[in-house]
């Protein structure tokens, strides 16, 4: 029989954010082997031992999925690994972390509204801020939050408030996919151009040149988003162009923001292939003389991707689209959704008793 010193702490874990699927999941991991358990899982950028890097803050993969996470230090005991929040992933790490001999604990009961845990959410967000303005905002609610959480313990009014904004807190610091779509030869892929100012993909006359989903990461009026230009959306026979044309078709599906790019001298119905866009973009508008005809329920906005024109006006409607309410300043914004669901659960504590 194995026997444990009092002042042996045996590795142990607990999930910090909500079950189920979101955005960011968190887990601890904390013990005196606990380094030794993650120094078996993960890999830093660098290929140095995490152990040896003596960082607070130390970016890598998981070695069994190879996905990107980051892993935190709090003490010499204490860790939080930062991954992805889907299913599969917080499975792959709460197994590997079992094999290895770590204990999974789950907690008695939730405490809401921690303001410690809140600023620790900013705090990690700030680090991963990608613009400008997503990180005044975040800055703006490093101050705030503390003094918020307090007067919401006793405010109904302040919890709604505060509940209001649920979705632009949870969004506006992760980048946004936006997705072009459309027949072939539209110009999806001169407009992605001339938004990121240089030729990300290639342009040429001839129908079907984009066969992959092509992605970049910028910022639209300090937005974080990803703009995809995918393969023409038409009936073909080519295998290739065929394999293009399913992953566009999963890029859509997955889309924050979904445009339809039409040709205007050879306009298409927007509604084919069952898909509703966000905002449809009349391109090359610059070699007809009516408008009048190019009508949809979404937002309708004229371009011409080779004289650029029409770029700035789209830009306005993607932003406006994106984020159509903005809070007021200095509102408390919830940020996570494990922020949320501590929120929600605080106002328990208003509802009269039965």
């Amino acid at each position: 029989m194995t026997v444990v010193a009092k002042h042996q702490i045996m590795p142990h874990f607990q999930q910090l954010t909500p079950q189920g699927r979101g955005a960011i999941a968190v887990i601890a991991v904390s013990g005196n082997d606990a380094i030794d358990v993650i120094d078996a899982c993960f890999t830093p950028i660098g290929k140095r031992r995490f152990r040896d890097l003596q960082k607070q803050l130390t970016y890598g993969h998981w070695n069994s999925t190879g996905e990107d996470l980051l892993v935190v230090s709090n003490s010499t005991l204490n860790y939080e690994i930062q991954s992805h929040g889907s299913e599969a992933a917080l499975s792959a790490i709460k197994a590997d972390l079992s094999r290895l001999g770590a204990k999974e604990q789950i907690p008695a009961k939730h405490v809401p509204l921690s303001a410690a845990r809140f600023k620790s959410d900013v705090q990690r967000l700030l680090c991963q801020a990608t613009t400008e303005r997503t990180a005044e905002l975040l800055l703006q609610q490093w101050h705030i939050l503390p003094a918020a959480i307090e007067r919401i313990r006793h405010d109904q009014a302040q919890l709604q408030s505060f509940l209001r904004w649920s979705e632009f807190g949870t969004r506006f610091h992760r980048r946004q996919s936006i997705v072009f779509c459309g027949r072939p030869n539209a110009g999806k892929s001169s407009l992605t151009n001339v938004i990121l100012g240089f030729e990300r993909a290639i342009v040429t006359p001839i129908a079907g040149t984009t066969r992959d989903v092509l992605t970049h990461h910028t910022a639209i009026d300090g937005w974080p988003v990803e703009l995809s230009d995918t393969a023409g959306l038409r009936d073909s026979k080519n295998q290739i162009e065929q394999m293009g044309i399913t992953k566009a078709r999963q890029q859509i599906e997955n889309a924050d923001l979904i445009i339809s790019v039409i040709d205007a001298t050879d306009p298409q119905p927007w509604e084919q292939n069952d898909i509703k866009p966000d905002i449809v973009v009349v391109n090359k508008s610059d070699l007809v003389d009516q408008r009048s005809k190019f009508e949809a329920e979404a937002p309708v906005v004229f371009v011409s991707a080779t004289q650029s024109t029409g770029i700035d006006d789209l830009l306005k409607v993607i932003s406006q689209t994106l984020y159509p309410d903005l809070p007021p300043p200095n509102q408390p914004l919830p940020l996570t959704d494990a922020q949320v669901a501590d929120l929600n659960l605080s106002g328990a504590v208003f509802q009269p008793a039965k």
